[in-house]
């Protein structure tokens, strides 16, 4: 039988997201568990950034990640908020209703406060709806896991405009999430 080692350098042989995913999905549910949570930031990068024509596919995989390895989902998601490539988007985003209905990790949280700080997802940028959807989980911790002292806290300590930041995030949650994994 095979090292994890072994199978993690055959699987990353794959081109493309989809082809590992189905890889992945072939293996002893353990081993594909071992192979994920083995991946590096920089081999995560590139199953989840690297998306011409595998939106979906990515989302997919991220998606059949949950039910195999938490550690490993919360990974994933954390690199695919990636300000300078903008969100992750497929037909179906159930890694973003999972962020909107779980308690998420502050880590992923605190990524989600960068991006609206960045300035990179504001409102005259191609990726307003980015930002719309980062607003969706903001609003979604906010409110149903009263993770507002967390918010205010992170920004208070990490920001020098903590003001402005505060009262941005403040008008995100409080405007009704228009897509499907929100409220």
């Amino acid at each position: 039988m095979k090292d994890i080692n072994s199978i993690k350098k055959e699987l990353l042989k794959e081109r493309g997201t989809e082809n590992f995913h189905l890889a992945l999905k072939e293996l002893d549910p353990e081993d594909s568990r071992k192979v994920v949570e083995s991946l590096n930031p920089n081999e995560i990068f590139i199953k989840v950034n690297h998306r011409t024509a595998e939106e979906d596919y990515i989302c997919e995989y991220i998606d059949y990640l949950w039910d195999l390895s938490k550690k490993a989902f919360w990974r994933h998601v954390y690199i695919a908020l990636d300000e300078d490539i903008g969100i992750l988007w497929g037909d179906d985003m159930l890694y973003f209703e999972k962020m909107c209905s779980n308690l998420i990790p502050k880590k992923i949280l605190y990524k989600h406060i960068d991006l609206v700080a960045s300035k990179k997802l504001d409102s005259s940028n191609p990726y307003k709806q980015d930002l719309e959807a980062v607003g969706c989980v903001l609003r979604a911790q906010k409110k149903n896991f009263n993770r507002w002292k967390t918010i205010k806290k992170y920004v208070k300590a990490n920001y020098t405009n903590h003001e402005d930041l505060l009262k941005e995030i403040k008008t995100l949650t409080k405007t009704k999430c228009s897509y499907h994994f929100g409220d």
